[in-house]
This record gives C-alpha cells, structure tokens and sequence, in this order.
C-alpha cells in the first residue's frame, strides 16, 4: 500500500466517523452525541437539494479561498461516495436512483 492509498484509507476512515456521529445524533435526544466522554450537540446536517447548489457551494467556497472557479460538479453514476478528478477538475456526486441532477438517497449531497 502506498503512502497515499493509507492517506485516503485514513480520510475515508474519518469520513464514516462523522458520518456515524451525524446518524447518531439525528437519533439522539436533542442531537447530544458522546465523543471520549465529552457531550456534543452536533447541529442538523446540511444536505443539497441538486447538483446545481452542490456547484453554487463549490463556486462560494472557492471564492473565499480566492481561487478561480474552475472545478466543476457532475452527476455519478450509482450510489456510491463522491470522487475527485483532477484533470479537468470535476468533482463527481452521487445523486442516488433519482431523477439526473437530483439528490434522490438521504446521504447524497451532504455537506
């Protein structure tokens, strides 16, 4: 395994943390989640209507990093994670079985 095969193994590890912590909490009595005996109120998940507020969010983000929009976001194929690609820079967002363009599963399109 290569140095960044463990990275993306130890980043998509993380992700599934959090995302844990966020299922958690939306079954949680007032969203208070227990992380190394420390009580956290996680706020509601934001989560995209379409890839068209994905791209505005992409678009927002970039700005305030002062970098040029260019990345630009597409549907994926299938249900599985969002992936990167560099050239050119797309990021691809799975939209679930529903219709092309729309957020169909409730994980898809969060922030």
């Amino acid at each position: 395994m290569t140095v960044a095969d463990r990275g993306r193994a130890a980043l998509y590890q993380a992700e599934s943390m959090v995302r844990g912590l966020f299922e958690h909490a939306q079954r949680a009595p007032g969203r208070a989640v227990d992380v190394c005996g420390i009580a956290l109120t996680l706020p509601p998940e934001a989560r995209f209507a379409s890839l068209e507020s994905v791209q505005r969010y992409v678009d927002d983000a970039l700005r305030v990093l002062g970098r040029p929009a260019e990345v630009r976001v597409r549907a994926r194929a299938g249900v599985a994670g969002a992936h990167y690609e560099p050239v050119p820079p797309v990021i691809a967002v799975p939209t679930g079985a529903g219709e092309r363009g729309r957020c169909a599963r409730p994980w898809c399109c969060t922030r």
